[in-house]
């Protein structure tokens, strides 16, 4: 049995399928710097996205895929406040999602953090973690793409105050890859 540690041979931001997004900081086979999406509730909502793709085959018969990244929302949420009169709404979410079609859909959520306010409240959406996803049915590797995608948006009228945002990194994009081979691999 080996395992091999495959990254994606190519890298697009913004996500081509969400050609009204903006791109990410630095993109990388693997990760993107800090990034951050901010709406102050007098323009468009903001998104930013990002998609890794053409992972490299697998040799020997594939008997696990295990999708693996870290992520750290540093700073990030939702404010709003009506008390003055009008309206006040904002949410804020940062979700990525997982393709085994070359990207066609993206059907499967990897994880998601959202947040969403109105009238007088707020919310913060600060957080890292760690995924790590077992991929069943077992898919054709070259055919995996992962999606992340931060949102912010914001609306306002009258005396009404909000906004919306996100500030967050993607690193150690992977997957890990059992096999029936003898031999290990790392494919960097």
């Amino acid at each position: 049995m080996a395992i091999l540690t495959l990254q994606a041979t190519t890298n697009q931001t913004p996500d081509p399928a969400l050609g009204s997004d903006n791109a990410l900081t630095t993109p990388t086979n693997t990760s993107y710097a800090s990034s951050t999406v901010i709406d102050t509730g007098v323009g468009a909502a903001q998104n930013k996205s990002i998609r890794w793709s053409a992972f490299p085959a697998a040799l020997g018969q594939i008997t696990k895929v295990v999708v693996k990244f870290n992520w750290n929302i540093t700073s990030g949420g939702a404010d709003a406040d009506n008390s003055s009169g009008g309206s006040a709404a904002a949410d804020a979410s940062f979700i990525s999602l997982l393709s085994v079609d070359g990207g066609a859909t993206f059907p499967t959520t990897l994880l998601t953090r959202s947040v969403s306010v109105s009238g007088i409240d707020s919310a913060s959406l600060i957080e890292s973690g760690s995924v790590s996803f077992n991929v069943t049915p077992l898919p054709t590797i070259n055919q995996i793409a992962i999606r992340n995608r931060m949102h912010a948006n914001a609306t306002q009228s009258g005396a009404g105050i909000a906004s919306a945002s996100v500030t967050a990194t993607v690193t150690s994009v992977q997957l890990e890859v059992t096999t029936l081979n003898s031999q290990t691999m790392v494919m960097l």
